[in-house]
């Protein structure tokens, strides 16, 4: 095959010579052969130039140009004419979704990560049998309370005898759109449980009668893990309510919570209704309709204690609220009153949801319109500081289109430009790694959580204002796994016409299995206690953290794994909370959604993909001195 860069340099300078109709003609013949533009489309006294300055795969009329890969080249000779002509979403390039060098170095799995190829079946399948990587969610062991629908949100910190309502909800969400619905029934049921015990059913009453209520006194999000015993022998777990200060006041949690059930109480017998006939579902809905959710703060997804109007709350509770009032629809229950009040409930979210915040504010950088999750719009948002504005971004804005379903999701709801408005705020907060939770991020990492230089054993937000050294937030691990089957899902509804969300998948892939631990690790901890002992150093050690696991996040470290001495030159290391029960869910639906896009991508191009069509992957550099991985150099697969 021909080296196509220079003969694409010369397509692409013959193109830019077209007339904006023409271009929007070729543009659109490009989404109907996903081989390239049909000569056809072009006009007859330009095809001769484009036919000497491209290679073609037939000498009939509708020939074709093929080009895949085009994207990166039209961007850098023609940013201003052709940027978006292979990128319709306009979302950052699929060649800028890159893998940090130093993630691949002597990773078991940089053979697939480095693969020039996009990722298949066969590749999937491969990972899972070398046996590298666990993403299985049960528990090993005596312990099966996971086999019983308990799950901590972490297998592999200290936490294993509470959970989290939203950590619960999401695997069993995951595990309900792959198919595996027994599983996700016997989570739901834990959950349903917990949330008919009497001191939880007072909450709800007591929160929908007393707006003023303090947020560790509503419906309890967090519970303890106690287990059932028949004499000495343990038969089951059961989540119980405790004595806790803790923020509790987490509506997105409530919204997973009723969207998960009342999903499976629909579709897939699971007996609310034989529990408290359908009791919980409803007072839980009729409390959050109470408070006005649209117009109330809470914790949200990262359980920061700011109280701003949440645009991932508000989704989870319009989803929620939906699928409620159709599981009793369903059920021709007949409350009248009731399915006014939810009808009512949902329409004021989604004024909120749909005209103030996906999209709501212009940016005045790239002129288009991206979503924000905090509620300073309009006027008072204009006169924030840029650092303030940049704040309200956040990327648990994706969960509105990964885990509740409020609209946006198939083919009701609002347009692609709002889904794409999503998007584009989550990729602002695409780092080296991951993804980082929001811009000004005070949590860095482990050893700098509850401590900074200036105030030890207090958690300043300085670390944001550049005026601690080094500062560069946390970066997760649950977006990139997300983001790939999403976009997956997204070329698979395409019925194989999407190119450009298939290979945006496979970069997202490529980011995720890097994520994966490729070494055991030991790392130097240093904590100091909370506010009302500041200085008091309360824990200095190492944590372990074993290869082949899926993270919570990695953190920028500036001291040395050994001694914990200050390093000139800082690296990303794992956090502490491994085995996330929340990411391999997210890994696990990739793989899924993944095999299935690989297969029909195959059936759609049985001849394979041209030499000229591979996209590759650009290892971000780490540092000067760092080198792009060759993976012949690298670890095979069993090691």
């Amino acid at each position: 095959m021909i080296n196509p860069v220079p003969r694409l340099a010369k397509f692409v300078q013959a193109l830019s010579r077209l007339d904006p109709k023409t271009v929007e003609r070729v543009k659109k013949a490009y989404e109907k052969s996903h081989h390239g533009y049909k000569l056809a489309f072009i006009p007859r006294d330009k095809r001769t130039e484009l036919i000497q300055a491209f290679p073609v795969q037939t000498q009939a009329e509708d020939r074709v140009i093929s080009f895949a890969g085009l994207e990166s080249y039209l961007k850098n000779l023609y940013p201003d004419k052709f940027s978006n002509l292979n990128n319709p979403s306009g979302l950052t390039p699929i060649n800028q979704i890159n893998v940090l060098s130093s993630m691949v170095i002597n990773h078991p799995l940089a053979k697939f990560i480095t693969k020039q190829k996009p990722l298949f079946l066969e590749d999937y399948l491969s990972i899972l049998k070398s046996g590298f990587v666990d993403l299985s969610i049960l528990r090993k062991g005596k312990d099966n309370r996971t086999s019983l629908g308990v799950l901590e949100a972490s297998q592999g910190n200290s936490h294993g005898d509470y959970v989290w309502t939203r950590d619960m909800a999401a695997v069993a969400l995951g595990k309900l759109d792959i198919g595996q619905v027994e599983y996700a029934k016997k989570i739901a049921e834990k959950l349903y449980l917990a949330y008919y015990e009497p001191a939880q059913k007072n909450r709800i009453s007591q929160v929908s009668t007393n707006l003023n209520t303090e947020a560790h006194n509503y419906p309890h999000t967090k519970f303890k893990v106690e287990p059932v015993k028949n004499g000495d022998q343990i038969i089951d777990y059961k989540l119980v309510d405790y004595d806790d200060k803790w923020g509790m006041k987490q509506l997105d949690a409530y919204g997973y919570f009723l969207t998960l059930t009342a999903k499976l109480a629909q579709d897939h017998g699971f007996e609310t209704g034989k529990i408290d006939n359908n009791e919980t579902l409803i007072n839980l809905s009729k409390m959050l309709i109470a408070i006005k959710y649209w117009n109330t703060g809470d914790f949200g997804a990262w359980e920061y204690p700011e109280h701003h109007q949440r645009a991932s709350s508000i989704a989870a509770c319009i989803s929620g609220l939906k699928a409620v009032k159709n599981y009793l629809s369903s059920i021709k229950h007949n409350d009248n009153g009731l399915f006014r009040e939810l009808d009512e409930g949902i329409t004021e979210g989604e004024k909120v949801l749909f005209s103030e915040r996906i999209p709501v504010h212009e940016e005045a950088s790239s002129g288009g319109k991206q979503a924000l999750e905090l509620n300073q719009s309009g006027s008072n948002f204009d006169n924030h500081t840029l650092q303030h504005q940049e704040r309200y971004k956040d990327a648990a804005l994706l969960f509105i289109l990964c885990l509740s379903d409020p609209g946006l999701i198939g083919t009701s709801g609002v347009s692609e430009l709002q889904k794409n408005s999503i998007l584009k705020t989550v990729y602002d907060l695409m780092g080296d790694v991951g993804f980082k939770r929001f811009p000004t991020d005070e949590y860095m990492g482990m050893n700098w959580t509850l401590s900074s230089e200036k105030h030890p054993g207090t958690n300043y937000p300085e670390h944001a204002n550049n005026q601690v050294s080094n500062y560069k937030p946390a970066e997760w691990c649950l977006f990139d796994p997300y983001l790939a089957g999403y976009f997956y899902k997204k070329f698979l509804d395409s019925k194989g016409t999407d190119i450009e969300s298939y290979l945006r998948a496979d970069r997202h892939a490529r980011r995720s299995l890097a994520q994966i631990t490729k070494t055991n690790y030991k790392i130097f901890k240093q904590e100091y206690s909370h506010e009302d002992h500041p200085g008091k150093r309360i824990e200095k050690g190492f944590v372990e953290i074993p290869a082949g696991e899926a993270m919570e996040h990695y953190w920028y470290s500036t001291k040395s794994a050994e001694t914990g001495e200050p390093l000139k030159h800082g690296s990303w290391v794992p956090g502490e909370n491994y085995r996330l029960n929340w990411t391999k869910i997210a890994l696990q639906q990739m793989f899924y959604w993944g095999s299935k896009a690989g297969v029909m991508f195959k059936e759609q191009n049985p001849n394979g993909w041209h030499e000229d069509d591979i996209t590759g992957l650009n290892l971000a550099m780490l540092g000067q001195k760092s080198k792009i991985y060759n993976p012949r150099n690298g670890a095979s697969l069993a090691a």
